[in-house]
């Protein structure tokens, strides 16, 4: 069997159905009624789709005819889903076609064993039309574990949940020189801080004990008044208090609270820990990370590329601590399912997805447990990380990048792939404050003027275009009083 379609992109979503309940014989076996198939959609999926429906299909592998045939595939962006009905068992595969070319066509990280025989039980027939289906991964494996795709089988009649395009990355909100402790925490004097939300409340990530959008701001339903710092995932909302305890809410698909539950709150749990020494926190796509004040690292929810740094690819449902048991872990930042962490003798170790080389170690091998960068640098000062990029600045005031580099968010003049540490083009020494958005990198200097390089499809590098640079760019105003930095997946804030 090929493992790609011809004409797509690799996938590395390939699922194949079980039959429990069927009609048929060996070799040929037929749903008592269709059941639709859901996958879901990444960020990646999206981007090299070009936001064209019909560049997503799912499609199934014909035996008889040893070919892939395309199925009716319905596409959701804004859910991220893609959807088809089946009535009968087979091998199926997301594909993708790419809008146009680009230097990264190749997303294959775990091909499907090729069914030179597939032995299935015959099926015995059952007195009621209805169908039980157990969807399955393939269990082979290369150097880069695949993301499990999240498959929903069910019968035609229900609507499959809806998925909401990613929230943006929460930036590392910078300062105006280096700091060993780039990542937001608290301030030293606790004030007053009530929580307020608004915008998609669909597994209610607002915290408002609803479920409905909100369109003006919406307090969460404690009313505390202790909140310190917050941070976003995709669809659940993470945050301290004062008292140095962490809570959470919104969509738990992968554990992603810390409470040891599977259930979406639409109103803050704390982790199940019960801890009183969490000092910071930064979320990926489906993960969370936190730091406590004794310098330990601790993360939970997806964990499908290693992201979690346990040295498994288990998804957590409570705190557990990265496998080193370091005790000099001083800031964190995460990407869309790989994490980045200093330590607090200006080293910068990373693990998770590598497919991009946004580990940095030099290779595209998923890490499970903390890698060093490769050039092994004790003057690393701030992190942050974008969608598939890491970004870095080092105390002499320098500025580096690696990862994934289609738009150009390193900066270094070039469009492809960096597995290493490389410095940006200008090589200005600076540099004070970064951050990056899904696929564009911001930076603030010392004089008090703002960059902006890579994907700029919205304007987000603001110099007054919507071209893509592949260098550090000034917004158009050339200020020269910017203080603060912040970058969403498709936006950039500043203040004065």
């Amino acid at each position: 069997m090929p493992l790609i379609p011809e004409g797509y992109l690799t996938s590395d979503k390939f699922f194949d159905l079980s039959i429990i309940n069927a009609q048929g014989t060996t070799g040929s076996y037929l749903f008592t009624q269709p059941i639709t198939v859901t996958v879901l959609l990444d960020p990646v999926d999206l981007l090299l789709a070009g936001g064209i429906e019909s560049n997503v299909v799912i499609q199934h592998y014909d035996e008889g005819e040893s070919r892939w045939i395309p199925l009716s595939t319905t596409v959701d962006f804004r859910r991220s889903i893609a959807s088809t009905t089946v009535d009968s068992l087979s091998t199926f595969a997301l594909t993708i076609r790419e809008t146009e070319p680009t230097p990264v066509v190749s997303l294959a990280v775990t091909p499907f064993p090729t069914p030179t025989s597939t032995v299935i039980p015959t099926a015995t027939p059952v007195p009621t039309p209805t169908v039980t289906l157990v969807s399955t991964l393939s269990p082979t494996r290369t150097q880069v574990p695949s993301p499990t795709p999240i498959i929903t089988v069910m019968t035609a009649t229900p609507a499959p949940t809806p998925t909401p395009m990613p929230t943006p990355l929460p930036p590392i909100p910078p300062t105006r020189t280096p700091t060993p402790l780039p990542t937001a925490m608290p301030t030293s004097t606790p004030g007053p801080g009530t929580l307020w939300a608004w915008g998609e409340n669909d597994y209610g990530q607002i915290g408002d004990k609803t479920m409905s959008d909100k369109n003006t701001p919406s307090q969460e339903s404690t009313g505390a008044t202790n909140w310190s710092f917050i941070a976003v995932g995709r669809d659940h909302t993470v945050a301290l208090k004062w008292d140095g305890t962490l809570w959470a809410w919104g969509r738990i698909w992968a554990g992603q609270f810390g409470d040891g539950s599977r259930s979406s709150k639409t109103t803050p749990s704390q982790e199940s820990t019960g801890a009183t020494n969490w000092s910071a926190i930064a979320t990926g796509y489906e993960h969370t990370v936190a730091l406590k004040s004794d310098g330990t690292l601790w993360a939970w929810g997806e964990n499908d590329y290693g992201q979690l740094g346990d040295g498994t690819i288990v998804d957590k449902f409570t705190p557990t601590q990265e496998s080193t048991g370091a005790t000099d872990w001083s800031a964190i930042a995460t990407g869309f399912n790989h994490t980045v962490a200093l330590k607090s003798d200006g080293t910068l170790w990373a693990w998770g997805r590598n497919r991009f080389g946004q580990i940095g170690d030099g290779s595209r091998v998923t890490e499970t447990i903390p890698t060093q960068e490769s050039t092994w640098a004790t003057n690393w000062s701030a992190i942050a990380s974008g969608g598939y990029h890491t970004v870095a600045l080092k105390s002499d005031g320098t500025l580096w990048a690696w990862g994934w580099n289609t738009n150009g968010q390193l900066g270094d003049g070039t469009k492809s792939e960096k597995t290493t540490p490389t410095q940006e083009s200008t090589g200005a020494t600076n540099w004070s404050a970064i951050a990056s958005g899904g696929y564009h990198t911001v930076a603030l200097k010392s004089d008090g003027t703002v960059w902006a390089w890579g994907e700029n499809s919205f304007g987000q590098l603001g110099d007054g275009t919507i071209a893509d640079k592949t260098i550090p760019t000034q917004e158009s105003t050339k200020a020269t009083n910017w203080a603060v930095i912040a970058a969403g997946w498709y936006h950039t804030v500043a203040l004065k």
